[in-house]
């Protein structure tokens, strides 16, 4: 369907070498813990076809009714932008991003009126977020963070990417985690080397 805006939804498992070194560093000890507090043990990617803000908009605009129906929760937005852009004038720092800010702050906003109501309330449950999070590694993508309710569940991380961007992200991802210090597997040892 060329005029759909998603070309493709993904799903992946954390591998046991990331799951690994994550654990080390955050200093989880057993297996409780890593599920516990590691939210990105599973994760999903909607791989977009185009940028444009008007139909990304209307692409998240469908999770409001699934939020307000409590069918799932939203615990985190990070939109992430390059450091690069950190030399742009400030009014030009969002252009690469997939959706507007408007509409993350309504998502963020009706999760927090599901959960606290529209009053003031003494210890409100809220959304994390970062609405502009530059990355070293130079790229341009939405995380969240979802729940789907119930008995077992576990948050989940969601990713809006470009086609295009998509492509370079794994390499360029495997780049970030070598020059980090991070362990890549064997099979990568050309691109160590480059």
């Amino acid at each position: 369907f060329p005029n759909d805006p998603i070309r493709k939804i993904t799903s992946r498992v954390k591998s046991p070498l990331s799951i690994q070194e994550k654990s080390g560093s955050r200093k989880w000890k057993d297996f409780k813990e890593v599920e516990n507090y590691m939210t990105d043990l599973i994760g999903v990617k909607f791989v977009i076809g185009e940028g444009n803000k008007n139909i990304i908009d209307g692409v998240l605009d469908r999770f409001i009714p699934l939020i307000k129906s409590r069918e799932i929760e939203l615990y985190e937005i990070e939109n992430k932008r390059p450091a690069a852009l950190l030399y742009e004038a400030p009014e030009d720092q969002s252009r690469y991003d997939y959706a507007s800010v408007s509409m993350l702050e309504k998502m963020i906003r009706i999760q927090e009126e599901v959960w606290n109501g529209k009053k003031e309330v003494k210890n409100p449950k809220t959304v994390s977020y970062n609405l502009a999070d530059y990355q070293d590694s130079n790229y341009c993508a939405i995380h969240f963070l979802f729940k789907i309710p119930g008995k077992d569940s576990h948050i989940f991380e969601m990713q809006i990417i470009g086609e295009d961007e998509n492509l370079a992200k794994d390499d360029d991802d495997k780049v970030w985690k070598y020059i980090n210090g991070k362990n890549i597997e064997n099979k990568y040892n050309p691109l160590k080397e480059l």
